[in-house]
């Protein structure tokens, strides 16, 4: 007997849902001498999309501001400040990031004539990590925020850019 549910509760309809699988399959389970074990635990909330809107908004700022891309800002962006965030929270990423650097530190190593070739490489190896494991909408909304804070300051202070913060998404820089 495979019982392996996941319920999400947000309402009581939801509640009683619940109340009724575990009457149904309660008896059996304590016939087989099996148990029901029941873990509660609250979902972390990915991003929100008021902090997605945010944070295109200001790539796009930024890069009427550098003459670049909207999307190129967000690669710079993500590169420069949400890989130290997510590789902090993710041993995945983490390992990944370990091995590019690694690569970095082995070409740093050769002469320089052999070197051009391998930085053409570690540059294609940062883009493909970047796009692989750097994805926003699987950060939390406390990742993004601190993303939005990072974002904030390197255009406040080295591009001495004041970025639009609308009132209903201030919440977004908050800590």
């Amino acid at each position: 007997m495979d019982l392996k549910q996941t319920f999400v509760i947000k309402s009581f309809t939801d509640v009683m849902r619940v109340h009724g699988f575990l009457g149904q399959n309660h008896s059996e389970a304590v016939g087989d001498n099996k148990p029901l074990i029941v873990r509660v635990d609250q979902k972390e909330e990915t991003r929100t999309k008021a902090q997605n809107r945010l944070i295109h908004m200001w790539f796009g700022e930024i890069a009427k501001n550098m003459g670049d891309t909207p999307e190129h800002v967000k690669f710079l962006m993500k590169k420069k400040f949400f890989a130290s965030i997510m590789v902090r929270d993710n041993e995945e990423s983490k390992e990944q990031y370990d091995s590019v650097i690694q690569f970095k530190k082995v070409i740093k190593q050769l002469d320089e004539s052999e070197q051009e070739h391998y930085w053409v490489r570690y540059n294609n190896l940062v883009r493909m990590f970047v796009k692989d494991h750097l994805k926003t909408h699987t950060a939390t909304t406390k990742q993004l925020s601190e993303f939005c804070d990072k974002i904030h300051d390197f255009a406040s202070i080295t591009l001495g850019l004041h970025l639009t913060c609308p009132d209903d998404l201030k919440w977004a820089l908050e800590k």
